[in-house]
């Protein structure tokens, strides 16, 4: 909602939009009750992947998260950066003043933490040329996460669509992660 050409005018990030992916899970599991359920989301979508799995305990077969950002604190901060404007303090006043609007509390929407309660089988994928998302942001949720895991880093990407710059590579790993398909 509100992002990536959604309708609306307002996004929590994945906070609030983590009860979306609830409900694709919830119609997948009642209209085909044996279908293996894979995750895939990109940049925020990898967090309301994180976030539903973390507040409704969701149980996937596996997970695809493609550069998930590490705190919402973190990616405001690297925003007002990249515009080149001081982040201190207006990224915390912008958090604020956003979270009284969305009615959610931005400070803790933190998908390092949510990793914690991952215990599926996840392959994280990650490109080196990112300027919205940092390696250490990507390394804190790759340790956190509790279950088989991988982490690939795509040496052409930013944050974007890896298949882009990265096609071969990225196939190649989601093949081998999805069942040893090269």
């Amino acid at each position: 909602m509100g992002s990536g050409g959604s309708t609306g005018n307002a996004t929590t990030i994945g906070f609030k939009e983590s009860r979306d992916v609830k409900e694709a899970y919830d119609y997948i599991r009642k209209t085909n009750p044996e279908a293996e359920i894979i995750l895939f989301g990109n940049s925020m979508g990898a967090v309301a992947i994180m976030k539903a799995i973390e507040a409704y305990g969701l149980k996937p077969s596996r997970l695809i998260l493609e550069c998930p950002f590490g705190s919402m604190l973190a990616t405001t901060r690297k925003r007002f950066k990249a515009m080149h404007f001081p982040s201190f303090p207006f990224a915390e006043m912008l958090l604020f003043y956003g979270g009284v609007q969305t009615g959610f509390n931005p400070f803790k929407h933190n998908p390092v933490e949510y990793a914690k309660k991952i215990n599926i089988p996840t392959l994280v994928l990650y490109g080196a040329k990112d300027e919205r998302v940092s390696k250490s942001e990507i390394e804190q949720i790759y340790v956190n996460l509790q279950g088989e895991k991988e982490l690939v880093v795509f040496k052409n990407s930013g944050h974007e669509i890896y298949l882009n710059k990265d096609g071969a590579d990225w196939n190649k790993a989601v093949g081998v992660f999805l069942g040893g398909r090269d």
